[in-house]
């Protein structure tokens, strides 16, 4: 379920119902833990036929901490290995890939030539 207009996203685990939450605090503290590198080049870490998984559990601990108390370890902890499916596509709607995609937004006006 995404939360449209909002970077927001919830999943459902064994553990319960996690919001994820990605706003500027987030990305920053995404980046934060991979000095040098930008957002981008992180998250292209958890694509491809080898994704790391110490990024994995720092995207979604980043995603956890505007709803949640929770730090990186238990984070780690709280995610297993056979839910990772439901986690990666919780960041990707949450970070754009869902349902606040298909929300209408106002297009920019054409610039006069």
């Amino acid at each position: 379920m995404a939360v449209p207009m909002k970077a927001e996203h919830i999943v459902k685990v064994e553990a319960g119902e996690f919001t994820l939450a990605y706003n500027l605090r987030a990305c920053a503290m995404i980046e934060g833990q991979f000095p040098g590198r930008g957002l981008q080049s992180i998250l292209n870490d958890l694509s491809g036929d080898d994704p790391k998984m110490g990024t994995l559990e720092v995207v979604i601990w980043a995603g956890l901490t505007k709803h949640h108390a929770i730090s990186r370890d238990e984070a780690g902890e709280l995610v297993q290995l056979n839910e990772i499916g439901e986690w990666v596509q919780a960041i990707g709607a949450a970070m754009g890939g869902g349902q606040a995609d298909k929300v209408d937004r106002p297009q920019k006006a054409a610039k006069a030539r």
